[in-house]
């Protein structure tokens, strides 16, 4: 059976992430930069309607589920396209440290 991309690159990154920002490398900050690249190459899905008119946003605002020993927490990642991957994992951490 064959890894998938995300087993491969926790294995090898995984443990130098951890030591470097602290947190653990996730499948969460794979899927936030994932969608928002998706949504920075086709911003029209990022839009609303006003009316008769498509407002196109100049930003990216995610809401993700984070499992908490409370319950599920729905945190709203603002500005995503400014994120790289521990700044996803750190809020991922701190919701998950203020709920327990």
């Amino acid at each position: 059976m064959q890894k998938s991309i995300f087993f491969i690159l926790f294995q090898e990154l995984g443990e130098d992430f951890l030591k470097k920002y602290g947190v653990k490398l996730g499948f969460m900050s794979f899927f936030v930069r994932a969608a928002t690249m998706a949504l920075q190459e086709f911003p029209v899905v990022n839009s609303v309607i006003d009316g008769n008119e498509i407002v196109r946003r100049n930003f990216i605002d995610m809401s993700v589920a984070v499992a908490t020993p409370t319950g599920l927490l729905v945190p709203v990642l603002r500005n995503c396209q400014n994120m790289k991957f521990h700044d996803i994992e750190l809020v991922k951490y701190f919701i998950y440290l203020g709920n327990c």
